[in-house]
């Protein structure tokens, strides 16, 4: 089984943004290959994650705007293989609670 080695860091504040109806991450580009797609998990409380999105290799930012004012929300980024489905280990964790 290939690994697939990916360096992906969710930025904190103040590339972590909130509204009363959004929540937009951002995060460093690493060099993969172009069959790697971005798959973006969130918790919402102490639930459990669920994968809500899944991007291109070229992206930097993501916007939630599936979000409820006053609920906290945790998210990591994984980087998958689209030819070998093998993933990346997740990214740092970042919590926000949307005013």
């Amino acid at each position: 089984m290939k690994t697939l080695i990916l360096a992906l860091l969710l930025l904190g504040l103040p590339s972590l943004a909130t509204s009363a109806h959004s929540v937009s991450l951002g995060w460093h580009r690493a060099g993969y290959a172009k069959t790697v797609s971005l798959r973006v998990w969130r918790q919402k409380g102490q639930g459990a994650y669920v994968q809500v999105k899944q991007l291109g290799n070229n992206a930097t930012s993501w916007t939630d705007t599936a979000v409820a004012a006053g609920a906290q929300y945790s998210y990591y980024i994984v980087a998958c293989d689209a030819k070998t489905t093998d993933c990346s280990a997740a990214s740092n964790v970042v919590s926000v609670t949307v005013p």
